[in-house]
């Protein structure tokens, strides 16, 4: 115990004289120069360039749209207007029932070569 409060004791008599004796021999080294004289080298700032957004939440680049809508219209298969080919009131009607057919309140009705 009393080796360490000896030691203790050693370090803040020497420590402070060291370091006294070091400012002044730095200050008497170089009297003309102040403490607001500019470094020798100014300091360089870092170069930020621009690298995109980064990630957005949501958005979907024009790539993915159009592979989306690729596998979509693959999936969807062919588009008929008006709807599918079918037997409507035993008549094949094509593919949908396109412009000869007219809306009535009670159903549609065939107008073409009529």
């Amino acid at each position: 115990m009393r080796r360490k409060v000896l030691c203790v004791s050693v370090l803040l008599v020497v420590a402070p004289a060291l370091g006294l004796a070091a400012t002044q021999t730095v200050g008497a080294a170089e009297p003309e120069k102040s403490a607001t004289a500019a470094p020798a080298h100014p300091k360089r700032h870092a170069v930020r360039r621009w690298h995109g957004y980064g990630f957005l939440p949501g958005y979907r680049p024009p790539e993915q749209i159009q592979w989306e809508d690729t596998v979509a219209a693959w999936r969807r298969g062919p588009a008929y207007w008006y709807g599918y080919p079918r037997f409507y009131h035993n008549q094949w009607n094509g593919g949908g029932f396109g412009p000869c057919w007219t809306q009535t309140p009670i159903g549609n009705f065939w107008n073409c070569g009529r």
